[in-house]
């Protein structure tokens, strides 16, 4: 239990607002240390974008299909 309590948490996806493009934009990632998260260079087009995202944990399906309560916290 404890251990696919820990996979949940650890991966996430990332919601963010770019205002050069005036768009949002979601993408995946993980977490490497307590405080490391990792994710691909081009989701952020630069740190103050990613200052202003949040990273959503626990974002997935549960048996019955419905949506999982998840825990939102900002990047940095």
């Amino acid at each position: 239990m404890i251990s696919s309590l820990l996979h949940v948490l650890q991966v996430a996806r990332v919601n963010g607002y770019d205002p050069d493009t005036r768009r949002t934009f979601s993408a995946s990632g993980f977490m490497v240390a307590p405080r490391l998260f990792m994710t691909n260079r081009h989701v952020f087009p630069d740190a103050d974008v990613a200052r202003q995202s949040e990273i959503e944990f626990g974002y997935e399906l549960d048996d019955n299909k419905r949506w999982r309560q998840t825990e939102v916290r900002t990047c940095c």
